[in-house]
């Protein structure tokens, strides 16, 4: 008897922890999430942000020029809630790569390509060939492209109209990161 009620409260306990890791607490948009938006000052950042995030410290690395370049990581305890990168003292983007972080739709930087899809969702192949998913005001980072979808890129690229489809990623392929940026 010990043991099953033993097993039930640690089931519940579980179940408990694993819900409340998944349920977003703060919703991003196309300006940003929290005190986190576009054309904020770096230095009006507030050092903590309840259920956001409780530190931001500065990361400074040295770019393809070998040029330094400073940004900004958000962390709530040791999760790196999301990057944040300036230009002039000002916010210019951040990469959102915590789930409890979702948009208007529900859409977090661990859905699927699929729920993108169903969230009226579209692929976008930049000028640079970095391709991304639109949904929400926000851009994903996404994974898992098939043979012929990176095939489609480079058509892409090359400036022909390509229509992408859930066929052109991996099963189960999903966002890395949700994009807000100028």
């Amino acid at each position: 008897m010990k043991n099953k009620l033993f097993i039930i409260i640690a089931s519940i306990a579980m179940a408990s922890c694993a819900a409340k890791a998944e349920t977003p607490v703060y919703t991003v948009t196309a300006e940003g999430v929290g005190p986190i938006t576009l054309g904020t000052e770096i230095s009006a950042l507030p050092s903590s942000c309840d259920g956001l995030y409780d530190r931001i410290d500065t990361r400074t690395e040295i770019n393809e020029w070998e040029d330094p370049y400073t940004y900004y990581v958000a962390y709530s305890g040791d999760e790196i809630v999301c990057e944040i990168y300036e230009w002039n003292g000002r916010v210019t983007s951040a990469k959102i790569v915590s789930p409890r972080v979702a948009t208007e739709s529900g859409l977090t930087c661990h859905s699927t390509v699929h729920d993108i899809f169903a969230a009226g969702g579209s692929v976008e192949v930049s000028n640079d060939g970095a391709l991304s998913m639109v949904c929400d005001s926000v851009r994903f980072e996404v994974g898992g492209l098939t043979d012929g979808g990176r095939q489609k890129v480079l058509q892409a690229y090359y400036g022909k109209e390509c229509k992408f489809t859930e066929a052109d990623f991996a099963a189960g392929a999903d966002a890395m990161a949700i994009i807000v940026m100028e």
